[in-house]
């Protein structure tokens, strides 16, 4: 990439409101105050707290009880950069292109300084400088005594990533894909390292070399001369930023880095040649960074914390084995940063939680007025955080230091067990809670040998909270793809892609069959109308068990050595058979293009092999965009081509519609329906994400899906088709929900299909991005399908939307599908009025041509009241599965 100005660096200037290169309107306000010069680690002058990134502040008293709001300052918008304190002032960047000098004492405005556009990075105060960089594609080094700029870098790209400033040199990355080191005094450039991609990671520094990733995937280590000693590559975008610490991981190991990645997983790797110690999956992408208390001099061993950029539960993990010692269940989180014991974490259900390190309990909780995006900074014995509501926040209460940590007692109420402080937004008041938490869902691979993380399993992946998305779209990728069999029975599958085998080919291996793969280790079948290991045969209460080859989480214990720690897949070996199908069982051939054919036992018109996303890597000038294909409310997909060197790959891309400015909360929106989208398109019934970016703007490549909607079949299909059609569907939701996803807006128009050549075509799962919409309850249409809605969906005293609401919208989809008609008809006003008061027509009144049986099972999935529809979508596949079974 070159380093001249791109579409990508435009928008990030147009996202702040300003244009990259006029920062020239400057301002310092205050008092000019006295900053004394300070080289020793003291408060948190930069992002992770020290140059390795530790986050882990082992001298500062903090609060770990009883906890009040000391002040709130206002910056005029949102706060993701993360605070610095440095001698009683705090220092943070908004998305509107300030910086500001807050007095730590009482929250009072020093001075502020306007960069070009949004400031996302963190600063880092060294030596009476404050040095942060902004999207306007510039480093600025800024007086920490009066707000006055002393210089200003360029680089060829915005600058996310936070500085870090060791001997005079700032270390620092940008999305023209390079890391620079740049003269802390004059702002010269003494030397810039390429890598392969934009690098939004945040340097650590340790004795001379500097670790950093990139969005190419890798994690570099670069010497002091800009010379490269290592590169390690991860499955995934390195956005983390890497943590370096002393820890005894491996005989002879002085040194590690601990990194997350995109892929899912966490790496531990020797500083010294980037070999992997071990890695640790948590079944979520990682884009935050570590932290790491304890070392080669603590007796208790070290501890990394690290938590997932969707469903954002925090974990600990064993610093020197990988093992997963606890798990607390919060929303999306930031980096956490340690001290006193406590492991501080913001969190975008708007509240900062202190948990306790040794057993992640939860200690407190406070409430911010928005998403919690920024990181906490920890010093004086406050805790100092920004938030979307555009307010940075000073929270204090009863303190502690490491050692009396373990010890502190706190305020009646608020046992660090059983009790929380939650302090309200609004009024700063507090409350108290329970809070505990959750045993390990992560599974651990350790180089050369197999993890054993301890804790309780997690037994389904019902377990998991339903979290709403964000922004809709419709999604669509053709050609260069492999196939994966599909069988009517056995293993996690029944007629449909396994809910956890996105290649869906086994390859020889490890002998031991994994749970969900069917009886290939020599037990009995499945009972007849049911499939192994995919179903509630049921606990003594009656509700579904862990589902494992839905994706249900577990401790790692039932894993093979060769498993992948993430989705549970083999690497390296398969837990089947060479000839076994992966879905059912059944032994046959296989495709040189990984397909798998010549299923047994498969109705003539049923697909012997799925189509799937192409494997590429992209950027956004790969793709040429054609004729637009789709349009919803706020974005537009085209159908494109991307050359792959032995041709062309047909996908479609998605974008937002926009008109000279894009609305930050729109791209942040898109963002996170294209992570949600493709942490679930490992299921076949799902579009798959083929990549996706956020700049020169935000953008979705997908699959093509070149053979319609489910609008264009309903009531046309004949019942095996539909039966088996409706039976796809439901297991590509059943999929979202063991991730802790609802769809929230299933409709006809977003289930696209597939053509397969002479088989039926294959149904898909599109638009994972409304159901933040949905929560809004609009009686209007904008925000959902009124012919598709649920009951929750339009009168609020009937509970919130959730995986139930996907359970009616299926049956309202299934409705049309077999019978031609949505279940009510009419104008928005007349069909939603009907949804809560009318029951709809069987569907054999409808076409008497149906069977029987389907008006009982699809009556249950439209019930009014949740209580009455099915306790979980497993339930209504199964009744599907038996109709088809049937004929």
């Amino acid at each position: 990439m070159s380093g001249g100005i791109t579409r990508r660096h435009l928008l990030a200037a147009a996202l702040g409101g300003g244009v990259a290169g006029l920062a020239t309107s400057r301002t310092a306000s205050g008092a000019d105050r006295d900053v004394a010069a300070s080289t020793a680690i003291g408060g948190w002058p930069t992002f992770g707290h020290d140059p390795a990134n530790t986050g882990h502040a082992a001298g500062e008293p903090a609060p770990v009880g009883s906890v009040t709001e000391e002040w709130r300052f206002d910056t005029g918008h949102r706060v993701t950069s993360s605070p610095a304190v440095v001698d009683g002032t705090v220092y943070v960047g908004n998305f509107a292109g300030t910086v500001s000098a807050i007095d730590a004492a009482d929250g009072t405005e020093c001075w502020s300084f306007e960069a070009g556009t949004n400031v996302e990075s963190s600063p880092a105060v060294v030596d009476g400088t404050v040095y942060v960089g902004s999207a306007d594609e510039r480093v600025y080094a800024i007086d920490a005594a009066d707000g006055t700029e002393r210089w200003s870098f360029g680089t060829g790209g915005a600058v996310y990533s936070s500085p870090t400033v060791v001997d005079g040199t700032v270390y620092v990355g940008s999305d023209d894909d390079h890391v620079y080191a740049i003269d802390a005094a004059e702002g010269t450039e003494r030397w810039s390292f390429e890598t392969g991609s934009w690098v939004d990671s945040s340097p650590a520094v340790l004795d001379g070399t500097v670790y950093v990733g990139s969005d190419d995937d890798h994690v570099y280590a670069i010497d002091a001369d800009g010379s490269e000693r290592w590169s390690f590559e991860t499955g995934g975008e390195v956005a983390s930023s890497p943590a370096v610490a002393e820890v005894p991981a491996a005989e002879g190991t002085d040194r590690v880095v601990f990194v997350g990645s995109r892929d899912e997983t966490v790496y531990a790797l020797d500083a010294a040649d980037g070999t992997e110690l071990w890695r640790t999956g948590i079944s979520d992408p990682v884009t935050h960074s570590p932290a790491v208390v304890g070392g080669s001099t603590d007796s208790s061993g070290a501890t990394v914390f690290v938590g997932g950029r969707l469903s954002g539960d925090l974990h600990a993990i064993d610093a020197a084995t990988g093992d997963v010692r606890w798990r607390f269940d919060t929303d999306r989180h930031t980096s956490p940063a340690v001290a006193a014991g406590t492991v501080y974490v913001g969190s975008i259900d708007s509240n900062v939680y202190a948990i306790d390190a040794a057993d992640g309990t939860e200690r407190w909780s406070f409430g911010t007025g928005d998403n919690v995006e920024s990181a906490v900074a920890v010093a004086d014995g406050r805790v100092y955080v920004g938030s979307y509501d555009g307010h940075v926040y000073a929270v204090t209460g009863e303190t502690a230091t490491e050692t009396q940590a373990t010890t502190a007692t706190t305020s009646a109420g608020d046992d660090a067990t059983t009790g929380t402080a939650t302090t309200d937004a609004t009024t700063g008041s507090t409350s108290t809670g329970g809070g505990t938490p959750s045993a390990p869902d992560g599974g651990t691979t350790p180089a050369g040998g197999s993890g054993d993380p301890t804790g309780t399993t997690v037994e389904s992946g019902d377990d998991l909270p339903v979290v709403p998305l964000a922004v809709g779209g419709v999604a669509t990728l053709a050609a260069l793809t492999a196939g994966v069999a599909w069988g009517r029975r056995g293993g996690d599958g029944d007629g449909s892609p396994g809910d956890d085998e996105r290649d869906g080919v086994g390859s020889p291996g490890a002998p031991d069959a994994r749970p969900g793969d069917g009886p290939s280790d020599g037990g009995s079948p499945p009972p007849a109308g049911r499939e192994a290991d995919d179903g509630p045969a049921g606990g003594s209460d009656g509700k579904p068990e862990a589902d494992p080859g839905d994706g249900a989480a577990g401790d790692g214990s039932s894993r093979t050595p060769d498993e992948d720690p993430v989705d549970g897949s083999a690497h390296g070996g398969s837990s089947r058979t060479p000839d076994e199908d992966p879905v059912d069982g059944s032994a046959h051939g296989g495709s040189p293009d990984g397909s798998v054919v010549g299923g047994v036992g498969r109705p003539s018109g049923e697909p012997s092999s799925v189509p799937l996303a192409p494997d590429l890597s992209l950027t956004y000038d790969d793709i040429q965009r054609g004729e637009v294909i789709g349009r919803g409310g706020n974005a537009d997909v085209y159908q494109a081509t991307v050359d792959i060197g032995v041709g062309e790959a047909v996908i479609a891309v998605k974008e937002p519609r926009f008109r000279n400015t894009l609305d930050a909360d729109t791209v942040e929106s898109f963002l996170e329906e294209a992570e949600t989208w493709a942490s679930l398109d490992d299921h076949e019934a799902i579009v798959g994400v083929v990549d996706w970016g956020s700049r020169p703007l935000p953008w979705i490549a997908m699959e093509y899906m070149d053979a319609g909607d489910l609008g264009d079949r309903a009531g046309t299909l004949g019942i095996d088709q539909a039966l088996w059609t409706a039976l796809t569907i439901t297991r590509a939701v059943r999929h979202a929900h063991t991730r802790g996803v609802a769809h929230l807006d299933l409709k006809p128009e977003n289930v696209l299909f597939r053509s397969t050549g002479e088989t039926w075509p294959v149904p898909k799962v599109a638009d994972w991005g409304l159901a933040e919409f949905m929560l809004a309850r609009s009686t209007g249409v904008e925000g959902f399908s009124p012919a598709y809605a649920a009951p929750e969906q339009v009168e609020e005293d009937r509970g919130l939307p959730d995986q139930s609401t996907d359970i009616y919208q299926l049956g309202a989809v299934f409705y049309e599908l077999f019978t031609g008609v949505p279940p009510f008809e009419g104008g928005s006003a007349s069909v939603m009025e009907a949804v809560v008061a009318e029951e709809p027509d069987p569907p054999t009144a409808v076409d008497t041509g149906l069977p029987p049986e389907l008006d009982d099972v699809l009556l249950t999935a439209l019930a009014k009241e949740k209580a009455d529809r099915y306790e979980d979508v497993i339930y209504l596949r199964d009744r599907l599965s038996d109709l088809y079974d049937s004929h």
